[in-house]
This record gives C-alpha cells, structure tokens and sequence, in this order.
C-alpha cells in the first residue's frame, strides 16, 4: 500500500504477501488480504504483482482509494492553508477560461489568475506554496458552438474534416506529442520561482479525475493531470495575520495555458496550498 498525502507527500504504507499452490488455469479464490488505509485526507494506492516460485514477476494489477476528510490529528511543525483552485478574485486570458465542476479550472493562451489567501496569525519561519498544475490545450470541444474555429462533422456529400477533440468525452491521453507551458509565481509580487509544464497529460496516472467522475454516461476531462510544483516563498514576503496576493502567470511569450486543480482532480490529492513551517 503506498500513496500521497493531502500535501502531495509519497510514502510506502504497508507491505505483504500471500502464498497459494498453483494450478494450470486456475480460477479461483486464493484468500483475503487486509490493509489499513489512513485516516488521513489523501489518495492510495494498492499495487499487487503476481510472482512465480523463482520471483519472476507474471502480473501488475491496482486498486485504489481515495480519503477525503482529514482526521482530527494536529499538524506538527507546520500550519497549512489550503484554497480553492476556482477561488480566483480576478483573472485575465488571452483566449478563454473556464471552469469545471468537478474541480479544476482551465485557461488557454497566456494570462494570470490572481488568489487572496488569509494568512493565520501564528509565528512561522518559512513558507512555500504547493499546486498540482499543468498547460492547458484548447480542445474543439472546450469552444462555443458558434466558434468559428470549432471542427465540424464530415459531410456526406462534399467530405470535410474530423476532429477528435470535438466529442465531448474525449481527452488527448499523453503521448510523445507534448503541449507545454510555462508558469511564473508570484506572492505579494516578488516572483518566486518559474516552472516548465511539461505536457497537457491524461492518462491513468490522473486517478482523481478518473474518481470525480459523476455516473451519467458521459466522460469530464477523465484522466488528466498536472505536475507538483513546489515553489519557495522568500522570508520575509508574508506576514502573519495578513492576507497574501498569489498571482499565477503564463508570459505573453508562451500560449501553453494553465489548468489548476483542486484536491478531487488530477493525480494529487492536493488543494493550492501554502505551508508555514513553525
């Protein structure tokens, strides 16, 4: 059992095994493994490998679990402040934005997103911000109708074009053809740091978004995913008590977009969030 936890941390949880006697196309019950899930906020992952007597590895397989509440245990050594991704007070793109509901927020072109995020009056002597992020690839199906850049459907007659990404249940699963983008963060405007974002991914590595989605036969961004960024915030650029400005940037030079995602999307179980170490 391994897994991340509400702050994108990856741990080994528990290990085990289970020995059977083998027969030629068996198909049966072998026995019952148990494992204890965390209490804590975060997403888990159960990896079982079937191996012959030499050790020879012959199956993978997973399954996984996903805990959303966090238990009542006190952080020790740090105060975190998690906020929304769609919690933005102002933003301004070049192309559009949007939401989606299930949890994460995407922009296509350059731009910024900005958050106001209250600070708790406690002593701190360090701070970072976490975000799960990625570039954000404008879809046929992610324009209005009356987008005159939207594909159209073949006609019969005269022949036409098709274009995969107009079906609403499709997301392009990563592949050697990478979309990437570029993000530079900023607190109180002192730039703290600037991120390539490698790709616009989705594939099953993006395991909450396969999670959030609701049972109506119809697929939302299923599978996508962002990277873990981790930028240091410079001391003395927060104050306790005091609320920050967090403004997320894509240059006017790059057209990669930005997706954020909040802890029920993507591949990390993770909220925007700002940690203070005591």
């Amino acid at each position: 059992l391994v897994g991340y936890d509400y702050l994108g941390a990856y741990r080994s949880y528990e290990t085990g095994s289970l020995a059977f006697d083998f027969e030629p196309y068996m198909n049966r019950e072998i026995g019952t493994v148990t494992v204890n899930v965390p209490e804590e906020k975060g997403l888990y992952i159960l990896q079982m490998r079937l191996r012959d007597a030499n050790g020879s590895v012959l199956h993978h397989n997973f399954t996984t679990f996903s805990v959303k509440e966090r238990s009542g245990k006190a952080e020790q050594g740090f105060v975190s402040v998690p906020f929304a991704a769609d919690s933005f007070s102002a933003s301004q793109w070049s192309d559009r934005q949007w939401n989606v509901e299930l949890g994460k927020v995407n922009a296509a072109g350059h731009g910024w997103y900005e958050y106001v995020v209250e600070i708790p009056d406690t002593e701190f002597s360090s701070a970072k911000l976490i975000i799960e992020a990625s570039a954000k690839e404008l879809f046929a199906k992610d324009l209005p109708e009356d987008d005159p850049r939207r594909a159209r459907g073949s006609d019969y007659m005269r022949g036409g074009r098709e274009d995969l990404h107009a079906n609403p249940n499709s997301y392009a699963m990563t592949d050697d053809d990478k979309f990437p983008s570029y993000l530079e963060i900023y607190v109180n405007d002192v730039r703290c740091g600037v991120f390539k974002l490698d790709d616009d991914s989705a594939d099953h590595r993006g395991i909450l978004s396969w999670i959030a989605q609701p049972r109506n036969r119809q697929l939302c961004e299923a599978g996508s995913y962002g990277q873990l960024i981790e930028a240091a915030i410079p001391a003395g650029v927060l104050r306790k008590g005091t609320p920050a400005k967090i403004k997320l940037v894509v240059p006017e030079w790059c057209n990669g977009g930005l997706a954020i995602y909040g802890s029920s999307m993507g591949r990390y179980p993770v909220d925007p969030t700002i940690v203070l170490t005591k």
